[in-house]
């Protein structure tokens, strides 16, 4: 169902990056491999060098790391990480590329961070990244470890 409405989305204006984004994240969950990086590839293809790119990169890296495209993972984040020299991208931002570098411990430290944030009620640039893992949305199985699962119980707003 949810496919339906992210082609419903995009059939009369097929440059809408958002829908894109939204169905290669469940051709992922779905195990659907090579739809998945064809949706992503035109995620990359639309946004070009558009300034919103920085929004997309986090989930694109991830999604690559995910089908096991470490190459295209690191590319990305090599992206992110010439962009975090002029903006604040969030330790939420981070906690996901480092899993796309498959290196939890410092996904980890990144999400500890977060939570110690919100605690003090104060935000994260990457709270989106931090809510899209909360949600597991790739069926990621590394988040259904305790050490994670804990610290997204400590995540919380109020």
């Amino acid at each position: 169902a949810s496919m339906r409405t992210f082609r419903h989305m995009i059939e009369p204006s097929p440059e809408v990056v958002l829908g894109h984004h939204w169905m290669f994240f469940n051709e992922i969950a779905l195990g659907n491999a090579d739809n998945a990086l064809k949706e992503m590839k035109l995620v990359e293809k639309l946004l070009g060098d558009d300034d919103r790119r920085i929004v997309f990169l986090p989930d694109l890296a991830y999604g690559y790391a995910r089908l096991g495209l470490d190459a295209d993972a690191q590319r990305i984040v090599d992206e992110m990480t010439a962009i975090a020299a002029d903006t604040d991208l969030g330790a939420g931002t981070w906690a996901l590329a480092y899993l796309a570098l498959g290196d939890e411990a410092k996904a980890l430290e990144q999400l500890e961070v977060v939570a110690e944030k919100a605690r003090r009620h104060e935000s994260d640039a990457g709270f989106l990244n931090v809510m899209s893992l909360r949600m597991n949305q790739f069926d990621d199985p590394t988040l259904e470890k305790p050490e994670f699962v804990e610290v997204f119980s400590r995540i919380v707003g109020d």
